[in-house]
């Protein structure tokens, strides 16, 4: 009786263990199939090729598997098998951290080169290169021997991790990876020496020398500037060619660039240029003056009669551009800038005005001289910016001159209106803003265009980004003869009557030292 229950309860344990070992088996086959699966996707985000992945893949799948069945042959109590769990459950933590460290490093590699590859070629040094006979594949085939450079150091790591010493390989590794470094610098500094150079000439020549739509003569050639890029200097010729200088060779030639208007740097200057208007001839008066600076001599009459100035009521905006591109034969382009597209109208006016355009400004009056009666928008022109305060030439009999108004002040004077106004912008042929204003490169906040590349919107930032040239406006001396009229809230810098009575002082002292010498 009790042999019959001894064989019974054997039979029982054989039978439990038979059925974990089956168990082990089927979870190792499920679990290897799970590792498989998570491997290959990780592997698919890297852009692993398909026959690595699938390589690898089954290798860990078959490592796990056989991993289930010694288990499985241990839990038989078969002898063997116990010594290989037990040999393989001391491993294990030092198998984990190897495969840790090693997949860990193999991400970073792949990372790294897959970036410095996507620089390489966003800043168009493969093409460069195939220009002296270096092929794309060629390139391809050199990150690839980089990225095998770096994954055995990887794998040395992951050795040391784990502390398994490699001896003579790890010295003749180390003599290597030094050899393969020099070899490396070596191969960037000759073989990318004119790539750097004409690199860091670009920036240079795009910040200090030139701009886009500029008209230049640089030897026996003339034409327009399209572009600085890491090739070089790309100019329009009048023959319909383009022609590229290599920015290496451009820093090393005398070139001119073609003044698209009169010298404003100075007061003297601008009041030469002042005229006063007629009632409401506001806009026609400053687009004469306007004019007047980009070498164009029109008057008030004509502009206003071709831009249908009605008195009272003044001029409409897009038909004073209209006039004014007509009187010009297209080498004046004009565009509104309404105050709902208006950034920031202090590094609008310095970005405009660096670049070779002219303003004029559009605001309620009132704002700027709260003593005067008028209701309606105004037209000034705009020749500069000095710190936070915007210089305008006022052409109204009443404001007449050059004052100073903080941006803010003429901010508020644009949009308190019945109508948004702003400003209008004005460029001659052959400056960067005529070029921006071809390009529709107008608005200083992004979001107010519809489509523009990620190229297009860094550039935007730029511009404004970007301080005026203009920094030396007026004189110390003019300065210091500014004037604040308390009953206004502008700075005073010139006004007509102020010229009038300084000459006429001028005259009478110099008709006190020599009677004759003035009749007039």
């Amino acid at each position: 009786m009790a042999e019959t229950l001894g064989n019974i309860l054997l039979e029982e344990v054989l039978f439990s263990n038979v059925a974990q070992a089956i168990a082990v088996i089927l979870l190792g086959l499920i679990l290897a199939k799970i590792v498989g699966k998570i491997l290959e996707f990780v592997l698919r985000k890297q852009k692993t090729s398909y026959l690595t992945i699938d390589s690898v893949a089954k290798s860990i799948e078959l490592f796990v598997f056989v991993v289930s069945l010694i288990i499985a042959l241990s839990v038989l109590k078969i002898s063997v098998a116990s010594v290989l769990v037990s040999k393989v459950m001391a491993l294990l933590p030092s198998v984990v951290i190897f495969f840790l460290v090693f997949v860990l490093g193999y991400i970073l590699v792949t990372l790294i080169v897959d970036a410095v590859s996507f620089l390489f070629s966003r800043f168009g040094s493969d093409s460069y290169l195939e220009e002296f006979g270096i092929s794309k594949p060629i390139i391809s085939s050199f990150f690839f021997v980089v990225k095998i450079f770096l994954l055995l150091i990887v794998l040395m790591i992951s050795f040391s991790s784990v502390g398994i010493d490699i001896g003579l390989f790890s010295s003749f590794f180390n003599t290597l990876v030094t050899a393969v470094i020099i070899l490396v610098l070596a191969f960037i500094f000759f073989g990318f020496k004119e790539i750097f150079e004409n690199f860091f000439s670009s920036i240079y020549i795009e910040r200090n020398l030139v701009k886009p739509g500029q008209q230049i003569k640089i030897g026996e050639e003339t034409g327009e500037i399209i572009g600085v890029d890491i090739h070089g200097v790309m100019l329009r010729l009048p023959s319909g060619y383009n022609m590229v200088i290599p920015n290496k060779e451009f820093l090393k030639k005398e070139f001119y660039i073609k003044r698209a208007r009169s010298d404003i740097s100075k007061l003297e200057a601008i009041r030469t240029k002042f005229i006063p208007q007629l009632n409401y001839f506001c806009g026609p008066a400053s687009a004469s003056m306007m004019m007047s600076f980009f070498g164009y001599n029109f008057s008030q009459q004509e502009i206003g009669k071709l831009a249908k100035t009605s008195s009272p009521g003044g001029t409409k905006p897009l038909d004073l551009i209209n006039s004014v591109e007509k009187l010009s034969n297209g080498l004046l382009k004009g565009q509104l800038v309404r105050y709902n597209q208006i950034y920031n109208l202090k590094d609008e006016v310095k970005s405009w005005v660096a670049d070779s355009a002219m303003l004029l400004l559009w605001y309620k009056k009132p704002v700027l001289f709260p003593s005067k009666k008028s209701r309606s928008g105004h037209f000034v022109l705009c020749v500069g910016v000095e710190g936070d305060e915007i210089i305008i030439m006022d052409p109204s009999p009443q404001t007449a001159g050059v004052y100073m108004v903080d941006y803010r002040l003429l901010d508020e004077a644009m949009s308190e209106t019945d109508k948004k106004r702003g400003y209008l912008i004005f460029a001659k042929k052959g400056t960067p803003a005529f070029w921006r204003l071809q390009e529709g490169l107008i608005y200083a906040n992004v979001a107010s265009y519809k489509n523009l590349s990620k190229s297009f919107e860094r550039y935007v930032h730029k511009l404004i980004r970007r301080k005026s040239v203009v920094t030396d406006l007026l004189s110390e001396f003019v300065f210091n003869e500014i004037s604040k009229d308390p009953e206004t809230k502008i700075k005073k810098v010139w006004a007509p009557e102020k010229q009038l009575k300084s000459d006429q002082k001028n005259k009478a002292e110099k008709k006190k030292i020599d009677p004759e010498a003035v009749n007039d």
